[in-house]
């Protein structure tokens, strides 16, 4: 028995070597399918299908199962079109126990496909974002369509890691060239210090505390390291959150979607016209 048990111990210290869970905190998320205005419903299926699967290929959440979903609406007497208001949503994604949820609606007019998404931050009972896109193409690459909006959504919800190792006052975190961080940008630590919770015991918010903003030195594959002073970086713990401020984040979009400009030629006066005139020299 007891030769049982030691090697039972060995077999899970061996197993729970070989695979480590991540310290990466993953946003727990919930995908409606698409409401369908003159569009077929096996059209709007197989775009949430792509929709959800771009989320779950990011590897920042942990997508509801669309059963599960289905299940709660279909106990809840919710209709499909029912989760389209800020108020249903954030009662559907209580119920799910979920922080943010997805919904949207995809439409067609004409010859021109039009996709309008909504995030909703679940915790706080407010609209985090929305995209809408266009697209006129044919409907064998509407899926790009879909993936190009959901990632834009996906980029707006703050990248949240760990604190995993401090150094003096080097600071290292799992966040790295896979999430998107470079060199230079601006990192905040904070630490959360209560959880909110309704009368039922769910979670409606979480209060955190600022503790220190630093710089990005050097970015491994799923890592960073960050610089602080001395007097912020005696104030991190193993274990704080991570997070792109929102000024690398405003760069980092800009650096995207605006194309460095051309500065315009500087019209010469008359004088340096002139003076860039070939001399002639007189005939006499």
């Amino acid at each position: 028995m007891k030769k049982t048990f030691l090697f039972a111990i060995l077999v899970f210290t061996t197993l729970s070597f070989l695979n480590p869970v991540s310290a990466l905190e993953k946003v727990s998320i919930a995908f409606i399918d698409f409401e369908g205005n003159e569009v077929s419903n096996s059209l709007c299926q197989a775009m949430s299908d792509v929709a959800r699967t771009v989320l779950v290929n990011s590897g920042r959440f942990t997508v509801t199962d669309r059963d599960r979903i289905n299940a709660i609406m279909k106990e809840q007497a919710f209709q499909q079109s029912g989760a389209t208001t800020r108020e249903a949503a954030v009662r559907l994604g209580q119920m799910l126990n979920v922080e943010k949820l997805i919904f949207g609606s995809l439409s067609m007019t004409g010859s021109t496909y039009l996709l309008n998404v909504t995030l909703v931050d679940v915790q706080k009972a407010e609209v985090e974002s929305g995209e809408m896109h266009k697209y006129s193409g044919m409907e064998d690459f509407l899926s790009e369509a879909v993936e190009t909006v959901i990632k834009k959504l996906i980029d707006k919800i703050p990248l949240t890691g760990n604190v995993i190792k401090i150094d003096g006052e080097s600071v290292m975190a799992d966040l790295g060239r896979k999430q998107g961080i470079e060199p230079g940008f601006l990192m905040k630590i904070t630490r959360k210090i209560d959880v909110l919770t309704d009368l039922n015991g769910k979670i409606i918010g979480i209060i955190e505390d600022d503790i220190a903003e630093g710089q990005v030195e050097a970015v491994g594959e799923n890592w960073c390291k960050m610089a602080f002073e001395t007097d912020e970086s005696d104030k991190i713990m193993k274990g704080d959150y991570v997070r792109l401020s929102l000024e690398s984040q405003k760069d980092k979009t800009d650096r995207k979607q605006k194309p460095e400009k051309k500065k315009p030629d500087k019209k010469k006066s008359k004088d340096e016209e002139e003076k860039e005139q070939p001399l002639v020299p007189p005939v006499f």
